[in-house]
């Protein structure tokens, strides 16, 4: 009895000392990782490359934005978040401030709202409305409420209310489909716009049958698998969502990329033709609605940086400007002015690929200054020709 009560007590010593052991182990580790984390954030601020976003930069700030930079770089500091709503896949989450995004109740849609009264905001349709469409140069990243192209137009058609339905990475598919959605829930608007061709180029993802692959459309197939496969790939997208955050990464990824800001990364000219032929299609289907529903549509091919007069007259310092897979919007251009005549789509089609302006067009390396925006706003009205 005695040798087993000793055996069990020597059991649970030993038991009680791995545990120790485990727990030792464990703080270490845990007191290293911290120590790895502000290592690297020190690094990356003394290599300065945790400013590699203008946002982070004063002297950056000031060349673009002037004496009002100190606003802006609040506006820059904000984030938007996601929101997943049926068949458009998603929109952004709704919050207060410079980028005051409201909750519409309609559709799932959540848009940006430049008018002081919310109110006027929120889509009800009808003949006093204009629905904008578009991906982040339409919502207005890098601009306040009131400088965004569908904020300018609402200046110019003062007894319409003007509804910012554009979403960062929004391209002309899903906006198409919004706008079905929509028209489901709603009576036809006075007209209807959409900006769009940045993205469109950016998200050149289409499947080898021409079918149309949105930005995210493998986060959500990857999850959606049968079994332990799907299992599996939702774990390893949350660590790798939450690995993305630490500091340790970020300065490997950074360290990584520092010489590539300006890497060509484009796909096939099989893929952009492709991608050329959705775009068309998709101003054609809207075009198609418009008439049958009596909307004023009008398809508005935005300028880019690479196609035209680019960058002239930009104050943003060479070394903020990623252009990366922004150069398949390049080559879809020279091949959309080269194979389509654009006449199919008459008097719904405004191509602005070539405006330019001697004042600067862009804040960063895609998104558009607030006079650049009030000149394209502009150009929209002399073309919907709307009373």
């Amino acid at each position: 009895m005695s040798q087993t009560n000793n055996t069990f007590k020597n059991q649970v010593i030993g038991n009680g000392n791995a545990l120790k052991f485990f727990l030792i182990i464990t703080l270490i580790s845990i007191f290293l990782l911290l120590i790895i984390e502000i290592s690297s954030l020190i690094l990356l601020n003394f290599l300065n490359l945790n400013k590699n976003e203008i946002g982070s930069s004063r002297d950056a700030l000031i060349q673009i934005y002037g004496e009002r930079h100190d606003e802006y770089k609040k506006l820059l500091s904000e984030k938007s978040g996601w929101k997943y709503i049926p068949f458009v896949e998603y929109t952004a989450t709704p919050k207060a401030g410079l980028y005051s995004v409201i909750e519409t109740g309609v559709a799932k849609a959540n848009v940006r709202c430049h008018y002081t009264d919310h109110k006027r905001c929120i889509p009800l349709g009808g003949k006093n409305e204009i629905w904008v469409f578009g991906g982040s140069t339409t919502y207005g990243v890098g601009v306040m409420n009131q400088e965004t192209i569908p904020a300018f137009l609402a200046e110019i058609y003062h007894d319409y209310n003007v509804i910012n339905f554009g979403i960062e990475s929004y391209y002309s598919s899903l906006e198409r489909i919004l706008f079905n959605q929509l028209l489901t829930s709603l009576p036809p608007p006075k007209a209807a716009v959409f900006i769009d061709g940045l993205n469109d180029f950016y998200y050149a993802r289409v499947n080898s049958d021409g079918g149309d692959k949105s930005p995210f459309s493998e986060f959500i197939e990857y999850r959606t698998l049968p079994g332990i496969t799907g299992l599996f790939n939702s774990i390893l997208s949350t660590f790798k969502n939450i690995a993305l955050k630490l500091n340790t990464v970020k300065l490997i990824v950074l360290l990584a990329h520092k010489n590539k800001i300006q890497e060509k990364i484009s796909v096939s000219d099989e893929v952009i033709r492709k991608t050329s032929y959705r775009v068309i299609t998709n101003f054609k289907m809207n075009s198609a609605i418009g008439q049958s529903m009596g909307i004023n549509v009008l398809n508005v091919l935005q300028p880019v940086p690479l196609f035209g007069y680019g960058h002239k007259s930009s104050n943003v310092p060479i070394k903020y400007l990623a252009f990366e897979k922004h150069h398949n919007s390049g080559k879809g251009y020279e091949l959309l002015h080269e194979e389509h005549s654009f006449k199919e789509l008459d008097n719904t089609f405004l191509n602005l690929a070539l405006i330019h302006d001697n004042l600067p067009m862009y804040i960063d390396t895609v998104h558009y200054s607030p006079t650049f925006n009030k000149k394209i706003a502009k150009e929209i009205s002399s073309a919907l020709q709307i009373n």
